[in-house]
């Protein structure tokens, strides 16, 4: 009798247990599509945000490299004019001429001949666009130096920009950089 007592008490237990959670028998496979679905549309959201941050470090990375270059050219250009102007140039400055590559405005132009050649750099190619100009027009009509400053000083716009070909036409601010300064036109 203790035997059956026994067996007739485990019986009860294990009968206790299964009504105490019925539906513990593991994961459906409608609960793991439901998961995996829940996650794919979290993984694509997050991967286009990435996508995203990628793209604007490489457009700021661009705009960096494309600042330092516009400074390394004005030095360039600096020193390449650090004797001054011939006097036909100083002639032209009234119309501000611009030069990108090779080309010149004025055509055939010969100032910066083999000047602004392109540079790339991690694939990007860099060109440059100079504009020239008088310097009175920037200062204001009450500054005594107004019209000396014409005497010694040219306006420089350097603008590096990495799309499209060598052109005098303006290029989008979106892929570009300009730094305005200045050249010593002679003593």
């Amino acid at each position: 009798m203790s035997r059956t007592l026994s067996w007739k008490r485990l019986k009860a237990c294990l009968n206790r247990i299964k009504r105490r959670s019925p539906d513990e028998r593991g994961v459906s496979l409608v609960e793991i599509l439901i998961g995996v679905t829940i996650m794919a549309i979290i993984s694509v959201t997050l991967m286009g945000h990435f996508t995203s941050a990628m793209d604007k470090s490489a457009e700021e990375s661009r705009r960096i490299i494309a600042a330092n270059l516009a400074r390394l050219k004005a030095a360039e250009l600096r020193d390449h004019f650090k004797d001054g102007y011939e006097a036909s140039v100083k002639a032209v400055l009234a119309d501000s001429p611009k030069y990108s590559g090779d080309l010149g405005e004025p055509a055939g132009s010969l100032l910066m001949r083999n000047l602004l050649n392109s540079t790339v750099i991690n694939g990007t190619t860099y060109r440059y666009m100079v504009q020239l100009s008088d310097s009175a027009p920037r200062w204001s009509s009450t500054d005594p130096f107004q019209m000396d400053s014409d005497q010694y000083l040219a306006q420089m716009l350097v603008t590096v920009y990495w799309i499209g070909e060598d052109s005098l036409d303006a290029p989008p601010p979106k892929s570009s950089t300009t730094l305005d300064t200045y050249i010593v036109k002679g003593w």
